[in-house]
């Protein structure tokens, strides 16, 4: 995660994060949204209004308990919309009901019941398709956002120079849209939301932290490779080394390489390196550059996702 001033007329790519069930939702049995949703699982209506109804009442005794220390039925209400799963909780009482041969055909057609690719996202506004994945307890759009809102003016393609009229369709199309912070906070369509801060961090952390997540986050391709092989470790005292060229050529840079080192008796150790992004997730991050007063740079090396807490955005770098 990256400070900076937000306050400077900076544009930066954005995904959403899908929302957790909010109260409204849970309350609102009837709604036509969730019985669906659940129903899609195998559940018939009624099962799915008494699933909802255990979540609604645990949720109640949350909130009474928090009220007994003393919180207001407001603030108690809120410290449990923030520290309670209601999803998870949702997906445990799935998961005691799996015998029903209903469900379990569900859990075989619906990816994300299994934790790994979410069905494709298709954005009511403008019709666009989006790849979601669930990591964790998150379920990410696995591209960057390109709407353009209803008239048309909100955000940017990296490149675009309105005021000269030039306009790069085609960068959107591969890599999302540039939006300002506030621009950005309202991006995202219903059910959606920029990411926080913490929730970036999590993101980070279930990818095995800073030092290795952007390796594990980053789209195979597209990224402009940088040649890792002039940081690779030394040979010891009085040897001599060489570098093997391993899916490149002497003239392009290579994040796989080998190192033969020789001792002063002749001695050979190879050992081979493997820095090359995996998209273990399929999170599939892409470098869609960044821009500041109408300049632009890092396209194809550099992507900042924004964050809804206005000073901070999630960086990638091409090493």
């Amino acid at each position: 995660m990256k400070k900076f001033n937000a306050l400077a007329m900076v544009v930066a790519v954005l995904v959403c994060l899908l929302s957790a069930k909010s109260f409204a939702q849970l309350y609102n049995l009837d709604s036509a949204l969730m019985v669906k949703e659940y129903m899609a699982k195998g559940f018939t209506k009624d099962e799915t209004i008494g699933l909802v109804s255990e979540v609604k009442e645990l949720a109640e005794e949350l909130i009474k308990g928090y009220m007994h220390q003393g919180y207001s039925k407001s603030a108690a209400i809120k410290i449990v919309e923030e520290d309670f799963n209601f999803n998870e909780f949702l997906n445990a009482l799935f998961e005691e009901a799996a015998e029903k041969a209903a469900y379990q055909k569900a859990r075989t057609t619906l990816a994300w019941q299994k934790g790994v690719f979410s069905n494709p996202f298709v954005d009511p506004r403008d019709k666009k398709t989006y790849e979601t994945v669930k990591i964790g307890d998150q379920t990410w759009m696995a591209q960057n956002l390109d709407y353009h809102g209803e008239d048309g003016y909100l955000g940017l393609c990296y490149g675009d120079e309105p005021k000269k009229k030039i306009k790069k369709p085609e960068n959107c199309k591969i890599f999302g849209r540039l939006y300002d912070w506030n621009e950005a906070m309202k991006a995202c369509p219903e059910g959606w939301h920029l990411p926080s801060q913490k929730e970036w961090q999590t993101l980070v952390d279930f990818a095995g932290g800073g030092k290795v997540a952007g390796k594990k986050l980053k789209a195979k391709a597209i990224w402009t490779e940088y040649d890792f092989t002039k940081n690779s470790p030394k040979c010891g005292t009085g040897g001599t080394s060489s570098i093997g060229n391993v899916g490149g050529t002497p003239s392009t840079p290579r994040c796989r390489w080998t190192r033969e080192c020789t001792d002063d008796r002749g001695r050979v150790t190879v050992t081979n390196y493997n820095e090359c992004t995996t998209d273990e997730y399929g999170f599939s991050a892409l470098p869609g550059g960044e821009g500041a007063d109408n300049r632009y740079r890092g396209l194809w090396n550099l992507g900042n996702w924004w964050s809804s807490d206005r000073e901070y955005a999630f960086i990638l770098g091409y090493n």
